[in-house]
C-alpha cells in the first residue's frame, strides 16, 4: 500500500502556500488540517487526487478560500517524487477552473438527487 495526507488550511488563518503545508503540519501546525488514506500500488495521480479531495469535501472543506496538497507518506523522504506528481497533475486539471465550478454547498451531487441508504439505489 502506498500512504497519503491530504493537507489544508483555511487562507483566513494561514499565509502559507500549498508548499507549506507539509512542514507547517509537521512542526505542529493548528491551522493545519490531515487527512491520511492508502491506494494500492500503481493507483495513478489522477485517482489519487480525487481520493484526497473527496476526503476533503466529506469533511465539509471546500476549494474556496482553503489551500491544499496531498503527498506521500509524510515520515519519508522519497515521497517526494509521488508529491512533484500529483502537484503538477493538480496543476493541470485546475488552470483556469473556477474553484466554485460545480460545487454546491447544498448537495455533494451538485444539484442531483442524494443517494438513499439502500446499495440497489446506487
Amino acid at each position: 500500500m502506498r500512504n497519503f495526507a491530504t493537507l489544508v488550511a483555511d487562507m483566513d488563518n494561514f499565509n502559507g502556500s500549498a508548499d507549506d503545508l507539509p512542514s507547517e503540519y509537521n512542526a505542529g501546525n493548528p491551522q493545519v488540517h490531515c487527512y491520511d488514506f492508502s491506494v494500492s500500488p500503481g493507483t495513478e495521480a489522477n485517482q489519487i487526487v480525487l481520493m484526497g479531495r473527496g476526503l476533503l469535501f466529506e469533511n465539509d472543506w471546500s476549494m474556496a478560500g482553503t489551500v491544499s496538497t496531498i503527498v506521500e507518506d509524510l515520515t519519508q523522504q522519497e515521497g517526494r517524487d509521488a508529491y512533484e506528481e500529483i502537484t503538477s497533475h493538480m496543476d493541470s486539471v485546475t488552470q483556469g477552473m473556477n474553484p466554485t465550478d460545480g460545487f454546491s454547498s447544498k448537495s455533494p451531487v451538485s444539484g442531483e438527487r442524494e443517494l438513499g441508504n439502500d446499495p440497489a439505489e446506487w
